[in-house]
């Protein structure tokens, strides 16, 4: 992991990957920590490592709909331009942490085809109090569909009220389409 000011880990971050599924796991931590993972892999729950003066843990899942507009799609298909990507979640991470004084930041957000149903995204917060968690992971969310260059392919059902099985480009978290 590149550090980033203001957030850092004292151990060991591990990223345990097995069987298609991405697993982030903390080792002991003493200070803020951010991790920001982009992957093609399904996303799991972090093991439940939590620092010792936190008081509230609050886990943000973004799942992928069966609708877009008034079709039925079958997943979304997200695109992302990585570098850029990685660099603004890091930004988003860091400043959320000094924000909110929080423990532990986790981002991770996947590319490439998600299914209806499956998780495209997880945002975990740790911090001393429980207002201030709810309110950095609102603040996480829209500030990633707002800054980060990832977009969405839906992948719309045939038969459907939408687009028989075509794919149509929208962008869902960045200004402009990829270059």
């Amino acid at each position: 992991m590149r550090p980033i000011s203001h957030c850092f880990e004292f151990n060991l971050r591990i990223l345990i990957e097995a069987n298609g599924v991405v697993t982030p796991y903390l080792t002991r931590m003493v200070n803020p920590v951010c991790e920001v993972f982009l992957t093609d892999s399904h996303i799991a729950a972090p093991a439940e490592s939590v620092p010792g003066e936190t008081g509230a843990v609050v886990d943000f899942w973004g799942v992928v709909r069966g609708l877009e507009g008034n079709a039925e799609i079958t997943g979304i298909e997200y695109e992302a331009n990585r570098a850029m990507a990685e660099y603004q979640l890091r930004a988003i991470a860091e400043e959320a942490a000094i924000t909110f004084e929080l423990k532990q930041i986790i981002i991770c957000h996947r590319i490439g085809f998600v299914a209806t149903g499956e998780a495209s995204l997880l945002v975990r917060v740790g911090t001393g109090h429980r207002a201030a968690a709810f309110r950095a992971i609102e603040e996480v969310v829209d500030e990633l569909k707002r800054r980060a260059p990832i977009w969405k392919h839906p992948q719309f059902r045939v038969g459907s009220s939408g687009e028989s099985g075509a794919r149509s480009s929208s962008l869902v978290l960045a200004d402009s389409p990829p270059a």
